[in-house]
């Protein structure tokens, strides 16, 4: 966890939270909902309009959290739980990547090509839709402090993170049960898998990337536990 070098919030300031995709959305909303109903949540990167918790998560997983993800069919022509729904109100952001060479999903696209192959696409996609966005507010001087807070940390110890949410709002709500939510993000507990997905991650990162996602991890700084 980083914290700016500025004071806590007294209670009668306002703050906010914010995330990014694969940072753990589902998860902060229902924190949210839980424990600090009354804090807006900005569901994407932008200069900060008052003291914010940003929600975190280690850049290389949810990189290979969301190829994982995607590459099942998610949120094209299944829900956000892996199950059939042929209701689900399709994402424009999926379904028209315009990648050359390419008329499909983005669900389709990774289906259908090699792992560095789908990953160098996704990793692109990634970081020109909301990455490069994250990266771009952590580098730039904001007039108001900050608190990261990581979804791992919340995950491995929900209890200790949700205090430190709470000194630095200066809301002291109930605190609740850890909300089962986060699970049905979980694409893969394959340890072997995924640490061969990340290694390509590393790579692209060297070849194409030019060490922003190294960068960026080093500024968000959270760590995998689990």
């Amino acid at each position: 966890m980083q914290v700016s070098s500025a004071l806590y919030l007294r209670s009668n300031q306002t703050s906010n939270f914010m995330t990014t995709h694969k940072w753990g959305t589902i998860l902060l909303l229902s924190i949210r909902e839980q424990t600090f109903p009354g804090i807006p949540v900005i569901e994407n990167m932008q200069d900060f309009s008052a003291p914010t918790v940003i929600f975190g998560r280690n850049v290389y997983d949810s990189i290979v959290s969301g190829y994982l993800y995607h590459k099942t069919g998610r949120e094209c022509w299944l829900d956000h739980f892996g199950r059939p729904h042929n209701t689900w109100p399709k994402n424009d952001w999926l379904l028209r990547v315009h990648i050359d060479g390419y008329n499909q999903t983005l669900c389709e696209i990774l289906q259908g090509i090699s792992e560095h192959k789908g990953l160098e696409i996704y990793t692109d996609f990634a970081w020109k839709r909301f990455l490069n966005k994250a990266f771009t507010v952590f580098t730039t001087q904001q007039r108001f402090k900050s608190i990261i807070i990581c979804m791992e940390d919340v995950i491995m110890d929900y209890k200790r993170q949700i205090q430190n949410i709470q000194d630095f709002t200066g809301q002291k709500n109930k605190i609740f049960a850890l909300p089962p939510v986060y699970k049905g993000h979980l694409t893969s507990k394959n340890k072997t898998l995924r640490k061969r997905l990340y290694d390509i991650v590393h790579k692209i990162d060297e070849d194409r990337m030019g060490l922003n996602l190294s960068r960026l991890q080093n500024i968000v700084n959270c760590s995998l536990k689990f």
